[in-house]
């Protein structure tokens, strides 16, 4: 294996030092591209740009805390994660609740939002910031071109235990 390895290896390098490789890789691909039925798009003067560094978010230590969990009953949970590093890729919130549970969020003063950060930044000057049609889940809209802060965010708010557990 070793040895069909090396030789491959040495075949592959034979063909990158080939005068005419880039030649050959252009005519196939060319060929490729007019079997598929695709055109060719050649473009020049152009420059490339250097590679932006996008970090994803860094999320930890998410905490559910809740005041009771009596069946057939309302309490007030709060929801936490914390936030590593600052990010704008995140333009919502999605919180969704076990089967049979809803929340009791029916105007915008039922949910509160805090932060140990910089606050979150909602898009209350953009209309409806909060989604509440479903009774299983809340949607919280963030500001456009808001970023967050590094730091814990929470989300309190009520809901309602159902009698049986999922």
């Amino acid at each position: 294996l070793r040895e069909a390895s090396a030789w491959s290896f040495q075949g592959l390098s034979q063909q990158l030092r080939e005068a005419d490789f880039s030649a050959r890789v252009t005519t196939s691909v060319q060929a490729a591209v007019q079997v598929a039925g695709l055109y060719p798009l050649s473009l020049t003067g152009g420059t490339v740009a250097p590679p932006l560094q996008d970090v994803p978010p860094q999320i930890t230590g998410p905490e559910l805390i809740w005041r009771s969990s009596r069946a057939n009953s309302t309490t007030q949970i709060t929801l936490s994660a914390e936030f590593l590093n600052s990010t704008d890729d995140i333009h919502a919130v999605l919180i969704v609740l076990p089967p049979n549970f809803r929340h009791e969020v029916k105007q915008l003063l039922d949910l509160s939002i805090f932060a140990s950060g910089s606050p979150l930044v909602v898009a209350d000057d953009q209309g409806s910031w909060i989604d509440t049609r479903s009774p299983g889940m809340l949607r919280i809209l963030l500001a456009e071109g808001s970023t967050i802060a590094p730091g814990r965010q929470s989300f309190v708010f009520r809901v309602f235990i159902p009698g049986a557990m999922p």
